[in-house]
């Protein structure tokens, strides 16, 4: 975008998103425990499902409901608008808090593992690698466990360490490792 102001041009480059970290099995016959794998940037849903749906509604069809983790996600949100039409959003506690779940029009799903965003680049790549893999059998926190990618209690947890790590200069905050071993 450009413009000019007193004979002075000012250019400012076009905001670019950054790529969708999403790994997706080919589609096929539904054989498998997950279709892939997604590494969101944070626990917002308003900011992170938007981009993902866009991606399954151009790769699988029309996405029409996604099912989440009550607790692993900073807000409830119970619809949100992508692309010009609604998506239901429905919150449970008997998911796993590591895997989202999206119904097509056709009723057809896709069962995603969720990367934790604070998790290890490398280790993040190799989670999608395995959940999108034809041959896994793995749940999806299994594969985090494996891959040593440490479970949060929940998001309102990571938040609360990330608000920690802001106003102490960076510190990282003594943690309970009993509460993470009850995830195991």
């Amino acid at each position: 975008m450009t413009s000019a102001t007193n004979h002075r041009m000012t250019s400012t480059p076009p905001q670019v998103a950054p790529p969708l970290r999403l790994n997706l099995r080919p589609p096929g016959r539904r054989q498998r425990v997950l279709d892939g794998g997604w590494w969101p940037r944070s626990h917002d849903p308003g900011a992170e499902l938007p981009d993902l749906i866009m991606a399954l509604n151009a790769s699988r069809g029309v996405v029409h409901h996604v099912m989440l983790d009550v607790d692993a996600w900073s807000a409830t949100p119970r619809q949100l608008s992508v692309e010009g039409r609604t998506v239901l959003i429905g919150w449970v506690r008997s998911l796993d808090p590591q895997v989202i779940s999206a119904t097509y029009g056709n009723d057809d799903r896709l069962d995603l593992l969720v990367v934790p965003p604070r998790a290890n680049m490398r280790r993040a790549a190799a989670a999608l690698a395995v959940a999108a893999d034809a041959g896994n059998t793995l749940r999806a926190s299994d594969i985090l466990r494996r891959l040593s990618i440490k479970l949060p209690a929940s998001a309102a947890a990571e938040l609360l360490s990330e608000s920690v790590w802001e106003t102490d200069g960076g510190r990282v905050p003594d943690t309970d490792d009993s509460a993470l071993s009850q995830l195991s």
